[in-house]
């Protein structure tokens, strides 16, 4: 396993990619003998790496994570329990992160509720062996293996290629069907197409994907789980946050303190724009994706764009 900067345990075998460009950094001794390290295939490690945040649009994730552990300890520690949502949460990393920054700062009066929504079956199991891998108790986590949409209807769910990307996502019917003929090639035509030079380029992406048709839920249906104010919504859904969160505007007015959304086009930036700031919310960071940006601490190229938002309705 791979242990971070704040104690957040992660199995090897998870990782695509995810701090390819992180500082690398030794366990202090003391630390390293506490117990030992044992990697996703079994050996002990003598020693591990702990990383600090890659500087990416991760950064403003962890800003706005460790954000509300403070707003959290500053004002409600000893009260109500710290909630944590996690929405296309893959293998549930940042409620790991969430969790481990609450710990520290709360040490002694540490109540936390989670909630993680994850579609893809392969990374909700992940999900459930990583919270596990890291000592979170089972009895204050709701999980659930769907996709989130505006309605809770059928759609249609790209899934698959595991080892090379975290990209699952909703897909449109039409972009199903064509991806369903495009897989239809016989098996040496299929042999064929992954090695030769262009074509392996266009039809590599569909080898390995997989579609199936799945009942999604919806935000506000999520939230009416439980009865708790949720301290930080963290969204990733891969085109669907404008449509989710649009939706939800009624419940997460209410039961919302602040939003983080990983974003995937402009046009879905526009929406939640329009859609927040039209419900009085506070836009706290704006960073559109697929360009490099100016931000308080530099120059970062962003893939995702990310949006923080704060809900006045609970600022003292």
């Amino acid at each position: 396993m791979s242990v971070n900067a704040i104690g957040a345990r992660q199995r090897v075998s998870y990782d695509a990619g995810l701090v390819p460009n992180a500082k690398q950094f030794e366990l202090p001794d003391d630390a390293r003998s506490r117990e030992p390290i044992v990697r996703a295939d079994g050996i002990s490690a003598s020693t591990t790496e702990s990383y600090l945040p890659a500087f990416n649009e991760e950064y403003f994730e962890w800003i706005d994570i460790l954000e509300s552990v403070k707003n959290y300890a500053s004002h409600h520690a000893g009260g109500r329990p710290y909630f944590f949502a996690e929405l296309g949460a893959g293998f549930g990393r940042w409620t790991v992160n969430a969790v481990r920054a609450l710990q520290q700062a709360c040490p002694g009066q540490c109540e936390y509720f989670l909630c993680a929504v994850e579609a893809d079956k392969q990374h909700f199991e992940w999900l459930k062996q990583n919270l596990r891998d890291n000592g979170i108790d089972a009895d204050k986590q709701l999980l659930l293996n769907a996709p989130l949409t505006g309605d809770g209807r059928r759609v249609s769910f790209m899934t698959g290629a595991y080892g090379r990307w975290f990209g699952q996502a909703v897909v449109g019917d039409k972009y199903a069907r064509d991806l369903r003929v495009t897989g239809r090639v016989p098996g040496i035509g299929r042999l064929l197409l992954h090695w030769i030079g262009p074509w392996r380029r266009l039809y590599k992406p569909m080898q390995d994907e997989i579609i199936l048709k799945l009942k999604s839920t919806t935000l506000g249906e999520v939230l009416r789980k439980t009865p708790h104010v949720v301290d930080i919504a963290d969204l990733d859904l891969q085109e669907m946050e404008a449509e989710v969160i649009e939706a939800a505007v009624p419940v997460i007015n209410e039961r919302v303190m602040r939003l983080h959304i990983g974003t995937h086009s402009l046009a879905v930036e526009e929406r939640l724009r329009k859609c927040l700031k039209g419900a009085g919310w506070i836009l706290l960071r704006d960073y559109p994706c697929l360009g490099t940006r100016e931000t308080p601490y530099g120059q970062i190229a962003f893939g995702d764009g990310v949006q923080s938002w704060i809900n006045p309705r609970f600022q003292t």
